[in-house]
């Protein structure tokens, strides 16, 4: 039976060691890029693209808050959440392919 194309983007999203980081770091809390390039010591482009596929995964959620900080105050910055319900079936995928390879 051929793989759910579903499955393959949750397992591809997850299987990649700068993703697990960000994933690992955003279980934790959500958080903004900015921490994420601060905590994780990544450049911002090599984060944004990540921080993209698994967005598209469905893997994170994000919306725009409105800063309070002194330093940025009224700007606007994008904060990610894990959509937990997703992160179950990529763990799942990732299961369901490793039995397959066991096979």
């Amino acid at each position: 039976m051929p793989a759910d194309p579903e499955k393959i983007k949750l397992a591809h999203a997850v299987f990649n060691d700068i993703r697990y980081k960000i994933i690992k770091r955003l279980l934790h809390k959500s958080t903004y890029i900015s921490d994420l390039e601060k905590n994780l010591k990544i450049n911002r482009s090599t984060i944004c693209y990540h921080l993209n596929i698994l967005e598209e995964a469905g893997l994170l959620k994000s919306e725009y808050e409105i800063l309070l900080a002194p330093r940025s105050m009224g700007k606007a910055a994008r904060k990610y959440t894990i959509n937990l319900d997703k992160l179950n079936e990529a763990i799942e995928a990732l299961i369901m392919f490793g039995d397959e390879l066991k096979s």
